[in-house]
């Protein structure tokens, strides 16, 4: 069964998708690898995590797939 799940990504200035990963502590990271970005169960998770999170960037997309 197939499920669907959002992560959050940007472009890079080099074009290249990058996708939102935990660090330690309560920092983020970007990354290549979407296996090991952070995963939400929903749009609104993620937004909302978003709006927390990010204080002066909005550059940010959330993408859905299917896993």
């Amino acid at each position: 069964m197939d499920n669907l799940f959002y992560v959050i990504t940007m472009i890079s200035g080099t074009n290249t998708k990058l996708y939102l990963a935990s660090d330690i502590g309560n920092k983020c990271k970007w990354i290549f690898d979407r296996e090991e970005a952070i995963w939400f169960e929903t749009y609104t998770e993620a937004k909302d995590f978003c709006n927390k999170y990010f204080k002066n960037f909005s550059d940010y997309i959330i993408e859905d797939f299917v896993y």
